[in-house]
């Protein structure tokens, strides 16, 4: 990260440490196996190249499934 360029370090409940950039997509799903590769199919069905990606939990062990 460079020092003294605005950062975003936190998104609702979830503490990130990202430099905004161009164009970024932010969203929310489900903390289940799988759900990232979802995510890269249909943006690249749809010719969106992912050029950095962060992802993050809430807790080590993921999520509630309720």
């Amino acid at each position: 990260m460079t020092r003294g360029e605005p950062h975003i370090v936190r998104l609702g409940e979830l503490f990130v440490d990202v430099q905004p950039q161009g164009k970024m997509l932010v969203l929310a799903n489900q903390d289940r196996p799988g759900m990232i590769g979802q995510v890269g199919q249909l943006l690249g069905k749809h010719k969106i190249n992912i050029a950095d990606m962060r992802v993050g939990r809430r807790s080590s062990k993921g999520e509630p499934s309720w």
